[in-house]
């Protein structure tokens, strides 16, 4: 198979709002850009902008876990979790 995993990083930059990043498994794969981003459950948080390889998620005060998923337009995809 030839797609590749995307590999979303999270970098906290308050309680409830992260920066989402991609991170390619190899550094010399590319995306097809947009992106599309994607949460699991909405009630637990949000995605509240996206552009480029960046997206901004802003969690509730609802504890359990939300899988946010990123696509490209090769259908190359990859998941993380955020723990609330």
């Amino acid at each position: 198979s030839g797609r590749r995993r995307v590999a979303p990083s999270f970098t906290p930059s308050s309680v409830t709002h992260y920066m989402l990043h991609d991170s390619m498994t190899s550094p010399n794969s590319s995306l097809t850009l947009p992106l599309v981003w994607s949460v699991s459950d909405p009630a637990r948080g949000t995605l509240r902008a996206s552009g480029g390889l960046t997206a901004i998620y802003e969690g509730q005060n609802l504890a359990g876990n939300n899988t946010i998923t990123v696509r490209d337009q090769g259908d190359n995809s990859g998941i993380a979790v955020v723990i609330h």
